[in-house]
């Protein structure tokens, strides 16, 4: 999965046999039921990124799909 924050205008995304490439507002990504299960635990960090940041991190997930491991590290781009 990849997550970009950004502030956008209206843009035609492609989609591609892998699947539909779309910009969901990230207050809307919890209540999306296919999506991965650790997006709750995203979606509040993701929101603390600032500019010129870059989050990076893993995840591992047991056999039910709940969360069992999880590791980001954010790094300045500039």
């Amino acid at each position: 999965m990849f997550l970009f924050k950004a502030t956008i205008a209206d843009t035609d995304l492609k989609s591609f046999e892998e699947g539909k490439v779309e910009w969901i507002d990230i207050d809307k990504l919890e209540s999306i039921e296919t999506i991965a299960p650790d997006i709750k635990t995203l979606t509040p960090l993701c929101k603390k990124i600032k500019n010129n940041e870059l989050m990076f991190g893993t995840s591992i997930l047991n056999n039910d799909r709940t969360l069992k491991e999880f590791e980001i590290d954010i790094y300045p781009t500039k």
